[in-house]
């Protein structure tokens, strides 16, 4: 509550037999707990790395780092929720591309959906699995955000909003 977050970069995992050509992506404002109106679509965005981490069910699972113009999010007196899409371009037409999903419990709203303009569909108990690189302003002083890289090994990052505790 009372912060800004501006996303810088988005990371998501994709399931594809081929790598990501570009994606688009949405921000919506909430429309009580559903995707509402658009806030921006930034279109075309390629992206700046895709590294395997896995495979699954036939599939090469991608990590597709995107880096994009920053955009600012305003979290109000008492936090504010967002929604994000994607549309993904794959390297071969006609094949298909998918967004990894998590039943896990806790880290978000459930996925909605939606047919080209349709209206917004539950998904129940799934979850989108991304990440947004961004800063926190005003910047926080809490303990946990201070971070000592030690040799070869990556930090990670914590980013709690609107009592999301989303640990990468």
């Amino acid at each position: 509550p009372g912060n800004t977050m501006t996303v810088e970069k988005v990371v998501l995992n994709i399931w594809s037999e081929y790598p990501s050509q570009d994606v688009t992506l949405k921000f919506y404002e909430d429309n009580n707990g559903k995707p509402g109106n658009i806030i921006t679509t930034l279109n075309n965005i390629v992206p700046i790395s895709q590294d395997v981490i896995g495979e699954a069910h036939g599939y090469i699972i991608y990590e597709v780092v995107l880096d994009i113009d920053p955009i600012t999010f305003e979290g109000g007196g008492n936090g504010k929720n967002y929604w994000l899409s994607t549309g993904i371009t794959s390297s071969w037409n006609g094949k298909r591309v998918f967004w990894e999903s998590t039943t896990e419990p806790g880290i978000g709203s459930d996925i909605h959906f939606s047919v080209v303009g349709g209206t917004w569909n539950l998904h129940p108990e799934y979850n989108a699995v991304f990440k947004l690189l961004c800063e926190d302003e005003p910047a926080s002083n809490d303990d946990y955000c201070t971070v000592e890289p030690s040799g070869s090994v990556i930090p990670m990052t914590r980013l709690v909003f609107n009592n999301v505790d989303n640990i990468s």
